[in-house]
């Protein structure tokens, strides 16, 4: 599922892009074989998450799939960025 392997910015200035399918009961938008819409539209566009990364919605729109509004991070960076919110 690799994408081209670019660097892509954080840009709060543009717009989100909502997934239009099914959502969780968390409010992430899910994909064919529950897969998570988000981390699936980074990795065709972008790059695979690597080992123990996960992506923060820096724009804080969980059903967001922008890939300017995703950045990789490592879980506990996630989680400790969730509290400071």
């Amino acid at each position: 599922m690799c994408g081209h392997g670019r660097y892509v910015p954080i840009d709060l200035t543009r717009p989100h892009i909502l997934h239009d399918g099914v959502l969780d009961k968390d409010g992430y938008g899910r994909v064919a074989g529950n897969r998570s819409a988000h981390q699936r539209a980074f990795e065709e566009e972008v790059r695979d998450l690597l080992p123990g990364e996960t992506l923060d919605h820096v724009c804080k729109n969980r059903a967001c799939i922008a890939i300017w509004h995703l950045e990789p991070v490592s879980q506990s960076e996630n989680s400790k960025r969730r509290w400071e919110r």
